[in-house]
């Protein structure tokens, strides 16, 4: 129905790799934040951007 059910946990490697994606976030103070998201599902980098740079890939999606 709505947004929900999203939680973001800290990187280990004892949960059993049970994650869809792996999401890293680069921030540097002064410069824009930058985000790379790893599906773990298909085993390969499906975004790297900045936070802009991802609602405008998926409004585009989305038909917006």
């Amino acid at each position: 129905d709505g947004p929900g059910q999203i939680y973001l946990y800290e990187c280990n490697d004892d949960q059993g790799g049970w994650q869809d994606y792996t999401y890293t976030v680069y921030p540097k103070e002064g410069e824009p934040n930058w985000i790379s998201i790893y599906s773990n599902l298909i085993k390969e980098c499906i975004f790297v951007g900045t936070p802009e740079d991802l609602i405008e890939k998926y409004a585009e999606t989305e038909g917006n």
